[in-house]
């Protein structure tokens, strides 16, 4: 009897009947609570953040979550790296057409980190969600709470708005949800930029999120100022190993820290550039001549910098200020950029112009690209 139990339970498991037992885990002050069919809740202390999680995905043209696989184990390891110590939970899943989804969460002592795989035959994909919920969290006391919009570029003048919980909000690549009052926030965003166009997409009331979707493949063409203006779908990562971006996910007493702390972790995935000249001192003509810019007018503030910033510590260790004529460049002559090249240099200034050598102005889509 008892063979023929273990042989039935064996036949369960690998047909995938039997439900993952819940079970929590913990690095820290954070918790990772697995529910049984492989979606989460996180926890910071005793605050639910993000409740009933799961990754979000397309295979081809067809979309798939968490709560629809199968055969979902889990598995919890130590975890080094370069972002420090901690637990990597595992959750793996199959789909109905046998892709293994391996979805990963990194739990350190002051942050977590997610991310997942899609791995099976030959395929492509644009869209791939480590973080979607629709449960509500109510994680932020009073009523005066903010869902900050960073916009994906700075182009159309576009900038940073912190709306007002009610409002729907699209961010890119990073957002948080905080109370204006007390300054106790999330801060949740991708640390990885080369390969997805993340967005960060809520629904939120009173002291209440409630929906949350961080995704790879963002494209916007209208709606909130800041989108990304693609005219088509995000294009399509093939493999047959297909990575999310890494999902950072932060809660503090203050979210200004928050955001510190994750430009921090961005860049220990990516460090800066190294720079070792002087810090730079510039002037940029778009301030405030704009499309005014002409050769007198570049001229009178060569002279004003000179004689009255430049001998007020206005400049960098080699005693240089930058002069940069910004578009509109093109009102002055050859023969006056010449001059003016000159002007600055006696002043021990360094004059430069703007210019993009692969930019295009959009103003005819189908002619050919000069070069």
């Amino acid at each position: 009897m008892k063979k023929t139990f273990n042989s039935l339970l064996w036949i369960l498991l690998l047909s995938g009947f039997v439900s993952l037992q819940a079970a929590d885990y913990t690095q820290g002050d954070w918790k990772l609570s697995v529910n049984s069919n492989g979606t989460v809740n996180i926890y910071k202390g005793s605050k639910l953040l993000i409740a009933n999680s799961q990754c979000s995905f397309k295979i081809g043209s067809t979309t798939y979550q968490q709560d629809q696989l199968s055969n979902v184990t889990v598995n919890e390891s130590t975890n080094s790296d370069a972002f420090g110590s901690g637990k990597r939970i595992a959750i793996t899943s199959k789909t109905s057409n046998n892709y293994t989804i391996t979805h990963n969460y990194y739990l350190y002592n002051n942050y977590v980190l997610t991310d997942f795989t899609i791995a099976g035959s030959q395929f492509e994909s644009n869209y791939m969600a480590p973080v979607k919920t629709s449960t509500a969290a109510n994680f932020l006391s009073g009523n005066n709470n903010k869902a900050l919009r960073v916009p994906f570029d700075n182009d159309k003048w576009v900038g940073y708005v912190a709306n007002p919980f009610g409002t729907n909000t699209t961010s890119y690549e990073v957002g948080a949800f905080y109370n204006a009052d007390t300054n106790e926030g999330l801060v949740i965003g991708s640390i990885e930029h080369i390969l997805w166009k993340t967005g960060v997409r809520s629904t939120s009331n009173g002291s209440s999120l409630n929906s949350l979707e961080v995704f790879g493949g963002i494209t916007t063409t209208s709606g909130e100022n800041g989108d990304t203006r693609d005219k088509i779908a995000h294009g399509a990562v093939k493999g047959t190993s297909v990575k999310s971006p890494k999902i950072y996910i932060g809660y503090s007493n203050d979210w200004r820290a928050g955001l510190e702390n994750y430009g921090d972790v961005n860049a220990m995935f990516k460090p800066k550039l190294s720079w070792n000249a002087p810090k730079p001192f510039l002037w940029n003509s778009w301030g405030v001549l704009q499309t005014g810019l002409n050769f007198s007018k570049a001229k009178e503030v060569s002279d004003w910098i000179k004689n009255n910033l430049q001998n007020n510590s206005f400049h960098d260790k080699n005693d240089v200020v930058y002069i940069d004529l910004d578009s509109y460049w093109d009102n002055l002559q050859g023969d006056q950029l010449e001059y003016f090249t000159t002007y600055c240099q006696n002043s021990n200034q360094r004059a430069g112009i703007y210019w993009g050598p692969f930019a295009d102005w959009g103003k005819d889509g189908n002619r050919t690209v000069e070069g």
